[in-house]
């Protein structure tokens, strides 16, 4: 799916990387990476739990890192693109697997940012969520649906692990599900629930180490910007069913059913620019 949506190729490669990659590196150049990561790269150190600072510190300076100061991108901005991009392929696996792509036009913390992730809640990222309760367990079209979505590469991917003679009917399944978000047919339980299970995850992850370094990462990369516990509470509470419906808007048009058009830079609507479809043999 990155080699269909993304343009930049670096992004199109998977973060464990690809076989034939690999097989390309040896000892020596695994070597060479190493030393240029401790020479060049810049390095976020967290240390957690009760520790002696000085102590921690100097063992750090025993590094002897020097000054560096790498031009970096946090978040990508790709260009929409009007054009459907569609590949199948197939591979040994247990079952199929249908992917969909959509671009966002929203960053981190900007106005529509909280109605993003109330709609991504009620579309698929739950077990309450319209695809979750109509396409997998009512209609019993996929053994797995959901959506995720990466808010810094402007990315939401819809997936579904399904029968490979049911292509064709999860996506119409999918795109009407779609469809009724479009329309404003949200009902208030799914709008409370989400936004309970949003304030629940966040409560959860204080509980967590990894999500903590994770905060503690964000808030010095993202510096005022950042969201804080009590304004992401504060802004998931005030989201309606008509921000998700408006300033999510998805423009209809003769081509709904694969992709809608750009309504304004200001609005967050997402266009369905890429599918994938990987058959098992």
């Amino acid at each position: 799916m990155n080699r269909l949506f993304f343009i930049d190729k670096s992004l199109q490669i998977p973060r464990v990387s690809t076989v034939g990659l690999a097989q390309e590196e040896t000892a020596e150049t695994a070597y060479k990476a190493l030393q240029d990561m401790l020479r060049f790269d810049r390095i976020d150190i967290f240390v957690m739990g009760q520790v002696d600072r000085e102590l921690v510190s100097a063992r750090f300076e025993n590094f002897k890192f020097s000054y560096r100061n790498p031009k970096l991108e946090f978040e990508y901005n790709q260009g929409f693109a009007s054009v459907l991009q569609e590949r199948a392929e197939r591979k040994e696996a247990n079952q199929s697997i249908l992917e969909l792509a959509y671009h966002l036009q929203v960053v981190y913390n900007d106005v529509n940012y909280p109605a993003l992730l109330i709609l991504n809640g009620i579309l698929g990222a739950f077990s309450h969520s319209k695809l979750f309760v109509n396409v997998r367990e009512k209609e019993g079209l996929a053994y797995t649906v959901g959506t995720q979505i990466n808010i810094l590469s402007g990315l939401l991917r819809v997936y579904a692990g399904i029968d490979k003679d049911k292509r064709l009917t999860v996506l119409k399944a999918i795109q009407r599900e779609v469809r009724k978000i479009k329309s404003g047919q949200i009902s208030d339980q799914e709008l409370e629930m989400t936004k309970k299970m949003l304030l629940h995850a966040v409560q959860v992850a204080e509980d967590k180490g990894r999500n903590l370094v994770e905060t503690t990462y964000h808030q010095e990369l993202l510096g005022p910007r950042f969201l804080n516990k009590e304004k992401f509470t504060e802004a998931i509470l005030a989201v309606t069913k008509e921000d998700v419906r408006t300033k999510c808007s998805w423009n209809t048009g003769k081509k709904d059913l694969y992709l809608s058009r750009r309504h304004s830079l200001s609005s967050c609507s997402l266009e369905r620019i890429a599918s994938l479809f990987v058959s098992k043999n």
